[in-house]
């Protein structure tokens, strides 16, 4: 597991590769009265419209399709209600390798390669049998 925790004070965005297999983030209400009643919200934007409830102050998120998101996390006191303060953070998950246009332009470019050997090869071969059968008629002569 890496720690990423500088990464986010720099920037209020986070890459997870496809080798990456999970992304867990912690998170607290600058509150202290009664910590244990402490419940959290978040919101996936761009895979999911609804709102989750927690009552845990960390996230687990796991098998996130490849793509660009917006996690959102608010938080709820007893006294005061839903946070009108959010932690709003960047999420952008890596296509695999196999995804990727380069990837699929090299498969592509070596089908067809493959291809054009297997016909330029066979082509050769099919000429050569008709070629050496026009000859053995021409040398037995017309059919009586």
């Amino acid at each position: 597991m890496t720690d990423k925790t500088e990464l986010l004070q720099q920037t209020d965005a986070i890459t997870i590769r496809p080798s990456d297999k999970f992304l867990e983030l912690h998170f607290t209400l600058l509150d202290y009265d009664d910590s244990k009643q402490h419940r959290y919200s978040y919101q996936i934007e761009g895979y999911s419209d609804n709102w989750r409830i927690i009552n845990e102050n960390f996230l687990r998120i796991t098998k996130l399709p490849y793509g660009n998101y917006t996690l959102r996390v608010r938080g709820n006191n007893t006294s005061d209600g839903w946070s009108n303060r959010m932690l709003s953070l960047k999420i952008k998950v890596l296509k695999p390798f196999y995804l990727q246009w380069w990837f699929i332009a090299v498969v592509i470019t070596g089908i067809i390669g493959a291809t054009l050997v297997l016909l330029y090869s066979g082509g050769f071969s099919n000429s050569k049998k008709t070629g050496s059968d026009w000859k053995l008629k021409c040398k037995n002569g017309p059919a009586k």
